[in-house]
């Protein structure tokens, strides 16, 4: 059984790349948004997920526990596969599906392709007390979770084309939010992205002068 991966990128599609791993190659199914942020040649590390069929074996690829984790739970749902429960998690992220569980919020789930009410319904049902364990906390002012989850997609996504991965982008998304004191209606996705670089390049800063 495989459970994790190290290698350079030596194939990319959308939600698939091929590891090079001392001259074997490995196929793995990740998250679109996981993949948007590599490029050819790029050393990369993948906790994985194996999954058996009668007619397949697959393996799938997350930059995080917490979304492989995310992942076996999503695909004990019923009418939740691989392909689906990737769909999910490259919508939504391992925080905005929990805040969505949370908030019963079957529209935001149902931004996954291929997901529908009916399964949204049996996501939120299954997941309840996972997610419950796992959403973010308040919200800093009169910040609408709902915006806030669109926002935290949009970002995370547009910073992981710029490079970088989604542990950093996310943890910089979240300390961003939590220090946001502007008015609800200027958290706008050009806004918080700006701040998260700016956030992003004083750490970088940082690092270089230490």
């Amino acid at each position: 059984m495989i459970g994790y991966l190290e290698g350079s990128i030596q194939t990319k599609r959308s939600g698939m790349v091929v590891v090079n791993v001392n001259g074997v190659g490995y196929l793995l199914h990740c998250a679109a948004s996981h993949v948007s942020g590599m490029e050819i040649g790029d050393s990369e590390a993948f906790y994985v997920e194996t999954k058996v069929s009668e007619n397949d074996i697959a393996l799938y690829g997350f930059e995080t526990e917490e979304d492989q984790e995310v992942f076996v739970r999503l695909t004990k749902v019923q009418g939740v596969g691989g392909k689906s429960a990737l769909a999910v998690l490259s919508a939504l992220g391992f925080g905005g599906l929990c805040n969505a569980v949370v908030d019963k919020d079957q529209k935001m789930i149902c931004q996954a392709d291929g997901v529908g009410p009916k399964t949204a319904v049996r996501i939120i049902n299954d997941l309840k007390a996972f997610a419950e364990e796992n959403a973010q906390g308040i919200l800093p002012g009169q910040l609408d979770p709902k915006q806030v989850r669109k926002v935290e997609v949009s970002v995370i996504a547009g910073l992981m084309q710029m490079g970088f991965k989604k542990p950093e982008a996310d943890e910089t998304f979240k300390k961003v939010i939590s220090e946001y004191d502007g008015e609800p209606e200027g958290l706008q996705v050009g806004a918080i992205l700006s701040d998260c670089l700016k956030q992003l390049g004083a750490l970088q800063g940082q690092a270089q002068s230490a």
